[in-house]
């Protein structure tokens, strides 16, 4: 396996800064933010990965046709990459949950959970917030 080096070549420790950092009236953000009320959905999140394999598991267990249960991973697919952007589409986010909520018990109760993830419905209250001017 190739030798990786941390930024800075020197094999040692590396600096990094991050924070707020207010002064008067300017706000500089930098580095990473990380607190205990951080609320991301894109990125690593292995609770929404854990979320999305029960999704798919739900999906492939159905007793759906073959023609269906495509339709179901694709939009599956599409709702995890829709939430992994820094701004979800609404409109997509709700024809996608239509889609899944439309399918069976087993496909909805595993969607659900995905819409009831603390982070999932943060991010989207956010966004509806935003769409409203709230």
């Amino acid at each position: 396996m190739a030798k990786r080096e941390r930024p800075g070549g020197d094999g040692g420790s590396e600096h990094r800064t991050g924070g707020v950092h207010i002064s008067g009236s300017q706000v500089h953000v930098g580095g990473d933010m990380v607190g205990g009320n951080k609320i991301t959905v894109g990125g690593a999140d292995r609770e929404l990965e854990r979320l999305f394999d029960g999704l798919r598991g739900s999906i492939e267990s159905s007793p759906l046709p073959v023609t269906k249960k495509t339709a179901l991973r694709r939009g599956s697919d599409e709702l995890e990459a829709e939430l992994k952007k820094p701004e979800p589409d609404l409109g997509t986010i709700q024809r996608l949950k239509a889609l899944l909520a439309e399918h069976g018990e087993a496909v909805a109760g595993a969607a659900m959970a995905i819409f009831q993830y603390p982070p999932v419905a943060t991010a989207l209250r956010a966004a509806l917030s935003r769409v409203l001017g709230v």
